[in-house]
């Protein structure tokens, strides 16, 4: 049987008048290469700030500890990352990944007889299928295999052939690239040739080009998979296996994207190596789920459910798509099962610029079968720092009634594999909000979901009077909010309500 693909947009008659592809905006989609920003007129731990202080509209985390010193002995808060996979060797995270005390590393047993081998630090659940195909090509799949000759159908072979097109000229330019690098390692390695001036020269302008061989390599592989996998409407997955993956969360070829998510939770404080983190007694459970393309409903389940069983406390989702496809009740079932152990989840709302409250998107912050919101869910849009029309971050989706909260996501410094990197996006957004709910956690650690959701919504930095695109910036999100860590500690410690749950 096919795999049921659909895509869910809600349009008004009159908007119905001009036909437009819902996936033909996935052109326009941030893939993460191309969020790197390099604008040095930015603090890098802008997201830190308080706006009164440094006129940036951060989130008021810096010196928390003073105001509210941190419990003692309490045992850290595990955040499970569900990503690319996390770079746990990272100094700046040293003492920071969770460790399954079940498991004995790399003796080839399931010591804790939970399925997993080895398991010590999390689960990737990839296994070594790094790649997947697009959305845009499963939807193209879908038309073709059901016979839709449709305008839609026609517009995304237009996409994806131009996608192909670029990813053909790029590698042709890598591969040549290459073989000069070869022809002229080898020709100074063998001292092949009496003018071997002009191969040291060569290999001097590719290594300033690219930095090193092995990354020209990287490249060159790179480009090649996105051909055969990801922008290929003739690749499809052969089987599925439900069991499939390994223990190493640590290695892929899009790592940066969760060491960097990692990084903006839990790098260490003060330690003039990388960056620092929003929170301190924390754990991050690293859960490799995520490949170039996009992502398996099934894989998402399973490490929501791996999570679940290991005590996370939050979940960050730094991924969103517009498919849904006939596995995604297993998501569905694994985020009620969540809601129903008391786990909270962080989602990053997307880089489409598009009004969420027309158009559903998965992970969905509803249930489909009741159509009643999950009360452990957040949805996080993105900002930048000036108060301005520039406030919500020009990618960031929104939506009244189906975005809940706005965090920093412009420009935002964290760690990267082997140096900080800059990246932008709602994928930043989230795990400053999980970050900040960690951080609640620690002092208060039996609040519910729905508190903490509360709490940080209701706590957050309100801009009133600001318009963007004839809306005021409170008609963006449900709570017309931005973040404010500090504001949340104050209504955690000023509203009697909470004082139950104070750890004292």
């Amino acid at each position: 049987m096919g795999r049921l693909i659909t895509f869910f947009l809600l349009i008004s008659t009159s908007q119905a008048l001009s036909w437009v592809s819902p996936f033909s905006l996935l052109r326009y989609r941030y893939p993460i290469e191309s969020l790197i920003k390099t604008n040095s007129l930015i603090p890098k731990d802008w997201h830190l700030t308080d706006y009164r202080d440094d006129l940036l509209i951060g989130i008021n985390a810096k010196d928390y500890e003073l105001t509210y010193p941190e419990p003692k002995n309490n045992p850290p808060i595990v955040v499970a990352i569900i990503d690319t996979g996390v770079q746990i060797e990272h100094p700046d995270l040293q003492g920071k990944i969770w460790t399954n005390q079940n498991e004995i590393p790399n003796n080839g047993y399931d010591d804790d007889g939970n399925g997993y081998i080895d398991d010590y630090h999390g689960w990737n659940f990839l296994g070594e299928q790094d790649y997947d195909s697009s959305e845009i090509v499963r939807r193209a799949q879908y038309l073709i295999k059901n016979n839709h000759n449709s305008p839609e159908l026609i517009e995304l072979k237009s996409i994806i052939q131009t996608k192909r097109d670029n990813l053909l000229y790029k590698f042709e330019k890598l591969r040549q690239d290459h073989t000069i690098y070869q022809t002229s390692l080898n020709a100074i390695q063998q001292n092949s040739s009496t003018n071997l001036d002009i191969f040291k020269t060569a290999i001097e302008k590719l290594e300033k080009k690219y930095g090193t061989y092995q990354n020209l390599n990287k490249l060159l592989k790179n480009t090649q998979n996105k051909l055969k996998y990801v922008y290929n409407l003739n690749y499809k997955q052969s089987s599925i296996d439900f069991f499939s993956g390994n223990e190493k969360v640590n290695l892929g070829p899009n790592l940066v994207h969760g060491t960097h998510v990692a990084g903006i939770i839990a790098a260490i404080k003060e330690n003039q190596i990388g960056i620092n983190g929003i929170a301190t007694n924390v754990k991050i459970m690293p859960l490799k789920a995520i490949p170039i393309g996009a992502e398996r409903d099934e894989k998402i389940a399973q490490a929501i459910n791996y999570a679940i069983d290991h005590n996370a406390k939050i979940i960050n989702l730094s991924f969103n798509k517009y498919l849904q496809e006939n596995n995604y009740f297993l998501v569905q079932r694994a985020i009620e099962r969540a809601q129903k152990k008391d786990i909270l989840i962080v989602h990053s709302a997307g880089n489409e610029s598009l009004n969420l409250d027309n158009t559903i998107q998965f992970p969905y912050f509803k249930n489909l079968r009741t159509n009643k919101s999950f009360d452990n869910w957040i949805s996080v849009g993105a900002t930048g720092p000036h108060k301005d029309e520039s406030l919500i971050a020009h990618f960031s989706n929104y939506g009244k009634y189906s975005v809940d909260i706005f965090a920093p996501g412009v420009d935002i410094t964290s760690l990267g594999i082997d140096n900080n990197i800059i990246f932008s996006g709602t994928s930043m957004s989230a795990p400053i909000v999980s970050a900040c709910a960690a951080v609640l956690l620690n002092y208060a650690p039996d609040l519910k979901p729905k508190q903490l959701k509360k709490i940080l919504l209701d706590s957050g930095n309100k801009i009133l009077n600001l318009r963007i695109n004839n809306k005021y910036f409170t008609e963006y999100s449900r709570s017309g909010k931005i973040i404010n860590l500090k504001a949340a500690l104050n209504e955690l410690y000023s509203n009697p309500i909470y004082e139950k749950y104070l750890d004292h």
